[in-house]
Parts: C-alpha cells; sequence; structure tokens
C-alpha cells in the first residue's frame, strides 16, 4: 500500500470514529436512565395512552361488527326474500303443469272412455244381428218341425186307414 493510500485509510478511521462518538453521545442522552419518579410517570403516561388506544380499537371493533351484523341481516333478508320469490314461482309453475296434465288426463280418459263407448256399441250392434239370426234360424226350425209334425201326424192318420 502506498503511503497516500494509509493516509487515506487513516482519515477515514478518525472521521467514522468521530461520528460514532457523536452518535453514541447521542443516544445515550436519549435513553438515559430517568428518576424513579418520571420513570413511573411515563410508564402511568404510556399505560393510559394504551388504555385509550385499546377503548378506542374496542369501540371501532364494535361499531364495525354493528355494521357487519346489520349487513349480514340485510343480506340475509334479501336472499330469504329471493328464495320466497323463487319458491311462489316454483309453486305456480308446479300448479300450471299440474293443471295442464290434469287436463290432458282429463282429454284422455274422454277419449278413450268414448273409443271404449263406441266400440261397446259396435260389439252390442254385431251381438244383436248375430242374435236376431239365430232367432230367424230358431223360428225357421220351429216352422220347419211344425211341418215336419203336421206331416208326420198327416201320415200316421193315412197309415191308420
Amino acid at each position: 500500500m502506498s503511503e497516500q493510500e494509509q493516509n487515506f485509510s487513516g482519515k477515514n478511521f478518525v472521521i467514522g470514529a468521530a461520528i460514532g462518538a457523536a452518535i453514541g453521545a447521542g443516544l445515550a442522552l436519549v435513553f438515559a436512565p430517568k428518576s424513579g419518579r418520571d420513570f413511573r410517570s411515563d410508564l402511568n403516561q404510556g399505560a393510559m395512552k394504551m388504555k385509550d388506544k385499546a377503548s378506542s380499537l374496542a369501540d371501532n371493533a364494535q361499531i364495525k361488527g354493528l355494521e357487519i351484523k346489520d349487513k349480514a341481516v340485510s343480506k340475509g333478508n334479501e336472499l330469504k326474500e329471493k328464495a320466497v320469490e323463487k319458491g311462489n314461482e316454483l309453486k305456480d309453475k308446479a300448479l300450471d303443469k299440474s293443471s295442464d296434465l290434469k287436463d290432458k288426463a282429463k282429454d284422455s280418459t274422454v277419449k278413450l272412455t268414448k273409443k271404449a263407448a263406441d266400440k261397446s256399441q259396435e260389439l252390442t250392434d254385431k251381438t244383436k244381428g248375430k242374435v236376431k239370426k239365430i232367432q230367424e234360424k230358431q223360428d225357421q226350425a220351429v216352422k220347419s218341425m211344425d211341418e215336419v209334425s203336421k206331416k208326420m201326424d198327416k201320415a200316421a192318420e193315412e197309415a191308420k186307414k
């Protein structure tokens, strides 16, 4: 190291030491111990400030809590109203659908009943026609039997003569 560099380093050291001493002295004055009475007074003042600050924070927290509670109750009421409204809408839709289904079922029942009545009438008419034909054949058979009986009676009488 050159002589100039050594002088510069030494100079810097002296300046740094002086600044450090000045800062240390200032800090010593700031943090110098106080008498018991002054210390207790400062401690009581600090405690009172902390108490006031804690009370203020508690009041603010209570106010914020009430605001949040009011918002929650308001939002809950809004949601309740929406739920009731949606429930009523769903109920109305269900009633409408139920009514539509009832009408469709009624229409279907009327149609099926008409078809059944028509089919029943058709079968009744066919049955009446068949019964009429059977009766006609019975009448014809009875008539034929009467004729045969008369012929037999006549033949029996002729056979007796």
